[in-house]
């Protein structure tokens, strides 16, 4: 009876444990679409393209009551996935690389303007330049699966409560690079997107 029952407190210590794994993993705000990626030719030419359209999504936000005051402040990773198709499976020395830049931008009322102090990070909630992610792994890097960026800005109760448009613009270069939708041969192109997010907000728990 004693065996049984330590079974059965680790089978559900198990289902526990598996059940707090996976409501972590789908904390994340995963966009829909994602960046396809072609990797061509002997050199590894690189070729992304941005498959993403407006959409909805669902950012959380950690609240914080203090005696009367109450604040509100995201907390989660925005993540882009990167679907790759290589022509062959040759190994190479440097990992082929998706060079990235992303900007995302709220629309602040004229009562959000104040304090000033943050105000550009408020304004542009997310901002990383000139980035890398590996698309195909080389004997001195490893391939990444996917674009994951930190959200860490607040919002008011307003905004917690209502949602509100962002705009993500994102820029993308393929190394090494190649042509894009046809072009010359000889330019790397830069490949842009602007994304609009019909944000709503919950709260983490």
């Amino acid at each position: 009876m004693n065996k049984m029952k330590k079974i059965i407190s680790v089978m559900m210590l198990f289902l526990m444990t598996s059940l707090t794994l996976m409501s972590t993993a789908q904390a994340d705000a995963l966009l829909d679409g994602g960046i396809d990626v072609e990797v061509k030719e002997w050199l590894g030419i690189v070729y992304p393209q941005i498959n993403l359209e407006n959409q909805s999504i669902e950012f959380e936000v950690e609240v914080t009551t203090d005696g009367d005051a109450t604040t509100y402040r995201v907390n989660d990773t925005l993540i882009i996935d990167l679907n790759v198709n290589q022509d062959d499976n040759r190994t190479y020395i440097f990992p082929r690389s998706v060079f990235f830049s992303a900007f995302m931008r709220r629309s602040l009322a004229l009562r959000d303007i104040f304090p000033l102090r943050g105000l550009i990070n408020r304004l542009f909630p997310v901002m990383k330049f000139f980035k890398s992610v590996n698309v195909v792994k080389g004997m001195l890097g490893d391939a990444d699966q996917s674009i994951n960026m930190s959200l860490d800005y607040a919002i008011s109760n307003t905004t917690f409560e209502s949602g509100e448009n962002l705009t993500l613009s994102l820029y993308v270069m393929g190394f090494l690079p190649g042509d894009l939708n046809g072009l010359s041969e000889d330019i790397p192109i830069i490949t842009q997107e602007k994304v609009i997010l019909t944000v709503s907000y919950v709260e983490k728990i």
